[in-house]
């Protein structure tokens, strides 16, 4: 199992990617290279979203600071934006799931306030229809699930981000806000504290990627401020 032989040399692959073929044997099937459109460029990415859960959740239990160094360190290598953005959302899973106090504001009406979040259990999901626990954290299975990477009833979703644009789909919320039965969504972008203090209210998009114009009574935006720590 390539994961269970994962260790430090991985993140040696990931910072010496022009060498990443001379890594050990299993690296290939942890990361892989892959062409943009153009053929011109590349960039670096986890195998799989079970990939990258798995890798985070071996490399954080065996070293904490290596971890952070390492989504640190992402932060200023533009091949390895999608590695940062999927580490990213693994450690916010896990800060969501713990006891930590979080700094966030409101996108449109710019109020702000102290949230804690309130997790007895997480849970990963195919469908929709299987929420409902109040206090129970759900993440999907698929990357196919777009509007959101997690929820937490009674009324929240939370995207992961480290962009200050990141456009959402709305007939997802939509669907979240119908199976939660909530009156109004409180969807959150967490954020890294240098994103935080720029974001601003994001675009819903539809189905073919132009803007959707939502009633604002269903969904309210929110930006959570993540510190990598």
């Amino acid at each position: 199992n390539a994961i269970s032989l994962c260790d430090k040399s991985v993140i040696e692959c990931m910072k010496n990617y022009d060498t990443v073929d001379e890594g050990k044997k299993h690296s290939h099937k942890i990361i892989h290279i892959l062409p943009k459109t153009d053929c011109q460029k590349v960039s670096i990415e986890f195998a799989s979203p079970f990939v990258s859960r798995e890798v985070f959740k071996k490399l954080e239990n065996s070293n904490h600071s290596d971890m952070i160094d390492l989504i640190n360190y992402c932060a200023g290598v533009p091949i390895l934006s999608a590695v940062r953005g999927q580490l990213f959302e693994q450690y916010v899973h896990n800060a969501l799931c713990s006891t930590r106090k979080f700094e966030t504001k409101s996108l449109e009406s710019r109020d702000s306030e102290q949230y804690t979040p309130t997790v007895n259990s997480f849970e990963l999901f195919k469908e929709l229809s299987s929420i409902g626990s109040n206090d129970v954290y759900y993440m999907p299975q698929s990357k196919n699930f777009k509007s959101v990477d997690s929820i937490l009833p009674p009324n929240m979703a939370f995207q992961m981000t480290v962009s200050s644009n990141h456009p959402v789909y709305y007939s997802g919320l939509k669907s979240v806000k119908k199976q939660l039965n909530c009156e109004k969504l409180k969807l959150y972008f967490v954020v890294p504290r240098e994103i935080y203090g720029n974001i601003r209210k994001q675009t819903y998009w539809n189905q073919q990627k132009s803007t959707y114009k939502s009633p604002t009574s269903e969904v309210e935006q929110w930006a959570l401020c993540m510190d990598i720590m």
